[in-house]
């Protein structure tokens, strides 16, 4: 009986399926290139470490006994696993396996720079073993994630001189300010909006820090609403009491349908800076890496900066 299969075990399996297959010692001295004495001796130990004989040979010539037919079957299972066993090993070594984290700012789909369901596809192209788990959120807490190794990349505008934190720039996010039907600016002619009408007016304020650039262009903003989410505020301003900031990629289709007004696109125009980040002092996983390289491959425009790092 064999407690253990040993790399023995295997030669002499490997010697016995052979001879089943070509049918005679003859035949497999070709196949092996060794003796028939030693095809014989690997018979002899096989047959004793299992217990009972696998083939009658003799002046008869070559046969299997049944014990020999279904262990010549199990062994052709075996090494069939033995090759998937070692084409998946050889898989791994070319694709990336594990899971991403990966945190995104919301709506950020729309935005003409960034294809990000085309970065997606290629990852997981490139990576089909890889599992991936998205996770959408405001500034603040994607950032925390990212430092307590909740999350292992993310996308958005963050404060990138945390000494903590690694960011690699991606591209710039215009936004505008709007209002909206029923705003008393909406559809003033935009040269007759004066900057104190601006300055007197309700604003929607983010809830988070948005990174360098988070200014209204004057110093004291007055707000009674706050929002966390880029819809949050849209839905804000559409009802009719607030102004405030949207990027553009999302407020258009707004704008076009009536329901947005963008106010002076000179004054009350910023562009945000959108980094991936990762913690400084983490290595990348090779998901994360396979996912840095179809961001920069295909999920930028050409004409966004995407590969230089911004200085922590």
């Amino acid at each position: 009986m064999l407690n253990q299969l040993s790399a023995s075990d295997m030669r002499a399996l490997n010697v016995f399926a052979c001879v089943a297959e070509a049918g005679s010692f003859v035949g497999a001295q070709e196949i092996l290139n060794i003796s028939q004495s030693t095809i014989s001796v690997q018979l002899s130990t096989l047959e004793a470490r299992l217990g009972y004989r696998l083939c009658e040979r003799g002046r008869g010539g070559f046969r299997l006994t049944e014990r020999g037919h279904a262990v010549l079957d199990a062994f052709k299972e075996l090494r069939t696993s033995i090759d998937g066993f070692r084409y998946r090993l050889n898989d791994l070594g070319a694709n990336a396996v594990g899971t991403l984290r990966l945190g995104i700012l919301d709506n950020v789909m729309s935005e003409p720079t960034f294809r990000i369901v085309d970065t997606l596809r290629a990852f997981l192209n490139r990576a089909p073993d890889a599992k991936i788990e998205i996770t959408q959120d405001t500034q603040q807490r994607l950032r925390d994630a990212i430092l307590e190794d909740r999350l292992d990349l993310a996308i958005g505008c963050f404060d990138t001189q945390n000494l903590a934190i690694r960011a690699v720039a991606l591209y710039q996010e215009r936004q505008h300010a709007y209002c909206g039907v029923g705003h008393p600016l909406f559809g003033l002619p935009r040269e007759a909006i004066s900057q104190r009408q601006i300055e007197e007016s309700d604003w929607v304020q983010r809830g988070y820090f948005l990174g360098r650039g988070d200014h209204y262009g004057f110093d004291v903003v007055r707000s009674t609403a706050i929002a966390a989410s880029i819809e949050a505020v849209a839905m804000l301003i559409m009802a009719g009491r607030h102004i405030g900031f949207l990027p553009s990629h999302y407020a258009g289709p707004h704008e076009a349908a009536g329901r947005l007004y963008r106010l002076s696109p000179e004054t009350l125009t910023v562009d945000r800076a959108f980094s991936i980040i990762s913690r400084s002092e983490r290595q990348d996983t090779p998901v994360m890496t396979v996912f840095r390289e179809c961001l920069q491959e295909v999920g930028m425009d050409s004409a966004a900066s995407a590969e230089q790092e911004e200085p922590a």
